[in-house]
């Protein structure tokens, strides 16, 4: 309980005036860009305003702009968890990212790599300390915008993806899972955003010998803070997996985001975990390019 009415009282002072990450970019009046592709990129000054998917666990529907590219990462991520009274579990991650690639006006393709992982599982029951350090798995995954890119009070689109494994010294599950995300987001009076994100997926099972349904909610609400250079966002994630004793991970998310330049910004914040099966928290810090 001391643990969520930090978290609570965390965001409410983090709700004030604020700018979630992919906020409805503006074209006004909107421009007709599908004579562009990777290969006819849209000219700069035709370009959408900057809207990175990092650093919410959800992820925006505005694609990139075709024949264009967004580089996106955390510096570092950490982990902290204790899954039961014996066990505490700590996990470094050294520059996850994911890249995006503008394919048409409304498609793109991204490649999101877990990279760098290192994990230490300490028993306090015998004092003894489990440590694996490796490579994480890739995901694959396209994004098509179906309304609102450009502009609008309300956007949408759809975001299949799929994850392969290539991670190393059993930092995975060694299965191929994947799914559908539904990317949709409102603007809302005196500058508030509203974003919503179902994901179906499958994913492997706990005896390892099948695939198991799982389903994510997300709810994120954003505002600029003082300057519209700075934002911050509060979000809900949940994820529930229907297996034989069924997890449930949920999490109160905040950060902060600040855009450096026109095509660059930087951010920091914190996954709070408000159920068992969720990590305890998990701190990152990251920045977002375009070219």
């Amino acid at each position: 309980m001391k643990r969520l009415a930090f978290v609570l009282f965390f965001l409410l002072s983090s709700l004030a005036p604020i700018q979630a990450e992919g906020d409805a970019p503006i074209a006004t009046p909107p421009v007709d860009k599908s004579q562009y592709n990777l290969f006819h990129p849209v000219p700069d000054n035709l370009l959408r305003s900057f809207s990175a998917d990092r650093p919410s666990q959800s992820t925006g529907p505005y694609t990139v702009d075709a024949g264009h590219f967004y580089f996106e990462t955390s510096v570092i991520s950490s982990l902290y968890d204790e899954p039961d009274s014996q066990a505490t579990v700590r996990q470094f991650n050294v520059l996850p990212f994911n890249f995006r690639m503008g394919l048409t006006s409304n498609i793109e393709l991204d490649i999101a790599y877990a990279n760098y992982l290192n994990v230490r599982t300490h028993d306090r029951a015998t004092g003894q300390t489990d440590e694996r350090d490796g490579l994480g798995d890739l995901i694959l995954q396209g994004k098509i915008n179906l309304v609102g890119n450009d502009g609008g009070k309300v956007a949408f689109g759809l975001i299949p993806f799929l994850k392969v494994p290539t991670n190393t010294h059993d930092l995975g599950n060694d299965s191929v899972e994947g799914g559908l995300g539904l990317p949709l987001q409102f603007a809302l009076p005196a500058g508030f955003s509203l974003g919503l994100e179902p994901i179906f997926q499958f994913v492997r099972n706990g005896t390892d010998d099948g695939y198991v349904p799982a389903f994510t909610n997300a709810l994120i609400v954003g505002h600029t803070l003082f300057t519209d250079k700075l934002s911050t966002y509060a979000e809900f994630y949940d994820v529930v997996t229907d297996d034989s004793g069924s997890s449930h991970a949920a999490f109160i998310d905040t950060g902060f985001v600040y855009q450096i330049l026109p095509n660059a910004e930087v951010d920091i914040g914190c996954n709070f975990g408000i159920t068992d099966a969720a990590p305890d928290y998990q701190p990152f810090a990251g920045f977002s390019f375009r070219f």
